[in-house]
């Protein structure tokens, strides 16, 4: 019986056809099924493409359109009534980010991948677009290129919303295409930074990309790759049509083996039942699904897992419960580990670039380009050493005066340049000295930016020929170098975050999105290092404000209470009105009551004073306790031993969004701003707040020589000045008592 079950359990799912069942030897025949048409080979062995003409042919400067007002229901021109292609590509573009890109300002381009299966005929490429009511159409067009070679432009025309452009695909290529779509935009009534922000195109990647005609290709694990990914860039999901309950840690395999794709993240896992005849929440469209069969119940799919096509369409990754993670790897591979900035060496002159940055052109009145790189993670500078970039630069003419080069180090103005006066030529080079104390351990930023008014203001920006503002590779970046020394921080533990770090098991009887949080950060947590041995991965717990007393707070002189105030939503504070009564009731209180009041401020008062004294002898915040208060946000990210700092404690709120927690902890780890010092809370606006403690000095790392003696005190003696000082006085003491001592000593000798 339970074969015919299965039959009608995957015919329910993908075709009303019954599957073959061979009884004699237990093996399930599917490929009535899954098969479904076959493609003819050539001689050669690769699928024979049909030969199909492009329905249309479109001149490059004037691609066809369709609004797209009505969402998912286009209403195609007059010229087009027999036109039936939907404006949802088959196989949409894919690039990092969200699905939605803008271009904003006066120049900006995006490279995107566009994978066409093998053995597919292409017909359009379609770009969905729409742009800002404030751009001026006939002083704007959107550019698309197909490695390197113009396929098409017109004047962006949707300010309504989106539009889709159909444009010819016979320049594309079977495979991997590199596609540019590049804006130049002009605002229509004013000209200067703020003008900048106001123009802007949105490109719909999920509704941008090809429209082939005989759906997926070939059954093999490159088409199925391509199809899956087409199927996460158009909705997010990837349907899992299985009967069995799958193992929590299999999706979680399965949903970090999506993000492998070439997609701007993890796909989630859509749970379908064989049994239901809808597919709901899935896209009609769908191109790609994975199956599940209980192999205890069907040996014969011990094989799995392979790719098969469907009768309707989609390409199916057939698996079972048996199939195992090296099984997969190579069908679907695990993600490659995030590629890093690239690393820049103390004490040794680097140019732009050997970080990886060719020359830096910026077209727009507004502009900031960020230069990412990476020091040694035992790299510690907190003397009065300087860091230096040597610029070469060049600015177009006629510049109006109030044009601004800033150049930032993590956020911070170091230098401002004005831009009008010497235009039009290269400039002799520039040395922007800085305080090396704005670089950290970890990863930083150079970040370059362009703030150019308008003259006149209220008019439209003159056409200007090239880059408004240049900045060459070859401009110099010297750190000092730095005796290994090492302060807590958050940082080193966050770089050394994988999958693996996340303790799933302890969370499974926790509050359920904690446990959902804790499945997100498995699968978002990409390695930033392949090479990372075990020993020395960090191990990231996860606890609700329910399990708060499994958190070691005690080590760090913080109180259950405080968390819980800072992770919960308060009420809003008293209104102006209660704000009054309080202040009339104060005005009749009793002396008693107010004497009461005026020691307590008093007693305020001294604390405070202690604090700010005790600052100057052990640098950094507030104990934490007192930092946290009138603080609120979502998650607390803690390392209770600084002696252990791969060691981490994440503390979320009931409220906490699994998905945006996962992705501020992902992406902190990259960014300069991110989670540092011993502590970090991340707010509602997903902004991380770092808490530095006021006690701890620096460790040294090496051994203390004369070749590092002075650059270790030095570090020493900025740490803490008060420190550095009292040891003086008490080296100075000692030295005249053995003066005096040596002196008195000395003195009856010398007499006789």
């Amino acid at each position: 019986m339970r074969y015919p079950v299965l039959a009608f359990i995957l015919s329910c799912a993908w075709s009303p056809t019954l599957a073959q069942v061979g009884a004699e030897n237990g093996q399930i025949d599917l490929s009535l099924l899954l098969n479904g048409p076959q493609i003819a080979s050539s001689d050669d062995g690769l699928p024979q493409i049909p030969s199909v003409e492009v329905a249309i042919q479109v001149p490059a400067a004037l691609p066809r359109y369709v609004r797209d007002d009505a969402g998912d229901n286009p209403t195609l021109p007059a010229t087009d009534a027999g036109d039936t292609k939907p404006n949802r590509p088959n196989f949409a573009m894919s690039a990092m980010g969200s699905e939605i890109h803008r271009l904003s300002g006066e120049y900006d381009e995006i490279a995107v991948d566009l994978d066409v299966p093998l053995g597919s005929a292409m017909n359009d490429l379609i770009i969905t677009y729409r742009n800002s009511i404030n751009i001026m159409a006939d002083n704007s067009t959107i550019t698309v290129l197909h490695e390197g070679v113009e396929i098409a432009k017109w004047q962006p025309n949707a300010p309504a919303g989106f539009q889709t452009v159909i444009l010819p695909a016979n320049t594309l290529t079977l495979g991997l295409n590199r596609i540019v779509i590049r804006a130049e935009q002009s605002h229509r009534i004013f000209c200067g930074p703020e003008a900048s922000f106001a123009i802007w195109t949105d490109i719909n990647l999920a509704r941008s990309g090809i429209d082939v005609a005989n759906g997926t290709g070939a059954p093999n694990i490159d088409n199925f790759r391509r199809a899956a990914r087409a199927q996460i860039v158009a909705d997010g999901t990837l349907p899992l049509v299985t009967a069995v309950v799958p193992a929590t840690r299999l999706m979680r395999d399965l949903e970090r083996r999506s993000a492998a794709l070439g997609t701007s993240g993890p796909a989630r896992l859509l749970l379908q039942s064989p049994y239901s005849v809808t597919s709901e929440g899935v896209t009609s469209g769908a191109q790609a699904r994975i199956v599940l069969l209980a192999a205890s119940d069907f040996p014969g799919v011990a094989k799995l897992p392979e790719v098969r096509h469907s009768p309707q369409g989609p390409l199916i990754l057939l698996m079972s419960t048996d199939t195992t993670a090296d099984m997969l790897d190579d069908l679907l591979p695990l993600p490659s580990a995030i590629v890093v900035p690239p690393d820049l060496t103390p004490g040794q002159v680097t140019t732009l670039n050997a970080l990886n940055v060719d020359d830096i052109a910026i077209r727009s009145r507004y502009r900031r380009v960020d230069v990412p790189f990476r020091l040694p993670d035992d790299w510690l500078v907190l003397t009065a050493q300087r860091a230096q970039l040597d610029l070469q630069y060049r600015y177009a003419e006629n510049l109006p005066e109030g044009s601004l080069f800033l150049i930032k180090v993590n956020g911070i103005t170091v230098r401002r340049l004005p831009l009008f006066g010497e235009g039009g030529v290269v400039l002799p080079e520039l040395p922007v000295r800085f305080s090396a104390r704005l670089l950290k351990p970890g990863f930083n930023n150079i970040s370059f930016e362009a703030i150019i008014p308008g003259d006149p203001s209220d008019m439209t920006c003159p056409n200007i020929e090239g880059p408004l503002l240049e900045v060459s590779g070859n401009t110099l970046v010297n750190v000092p170098a730095s005796p290994r020394m090492q302060l807590p921080r958050l940082s080193l533990g966050m770089q050394r975050l994988t999958p693996e770090s996340v303790d799933l098991v302890a969370n499974l009887d926790g509050p359920p999105h904690v446990e959902e949080i804790a499945t997100m950060l498995a699968v978002h947590l990409v390695a930033l290092d392949d090479e990372l041995p075990p020993q020395d991965m960090a191990r990231l717990t996860v606890r609700s404000l329910e399990r708060i007393n499994q958190v070691p707070l005690d080590m760090m002189s913080l109180d259950r209470s405080t968390v819980v105030r800072a992770l919960t939503p308060q009420k809003p504070e008293r209104t102006d009105q209660a704000l009054d009564v309080a202040v009339t009731e104060d005005r009749f209180a009793q002396p008693s009551q107010r004497a009461g009041r005026n020691s307590d401020e008093i007693r305020s008062g001294i604390t405070s004073s202690w604090l700010r004294v005790r600052a100057l002898a052990w640098p950094g915040d507030l104990p934490l306790a007192n930092w946290m208060v009138g603080r609120q946000g979502q998650a607390l990210l803690l390392m209770p031993d600084p002696t252990h700092p791969l060691n981490l404690w994440l503390i979320v709120g009931a409220s906490a969004d699994a998905g945006s927690v996962a992705r501020a902890l992902a992406a902190g780890r990259l960014d300069p701003l991110g989670p540092d010092g011993q502590a970090a809370l991340l707010t509602e606006d997903g902004v991380w707040e770092s808490w530095r403690p006021n006690a701890g000095a620096p460790s040294l790392n090496e051994p203390l020589t004369l070749a590092n003696a002075r650059a270790v005190a030095g570090n020493y003696a900025s740490w803490s000045p008060v420190w550095f000082v009292g040891l003086l006085a008490c080296f100075m003491s000692i030295s005249v008592l053995l003066g005096l001592n040596y002196v008195v000593s000395t003195r009856g000798s010398l007499k006789r």
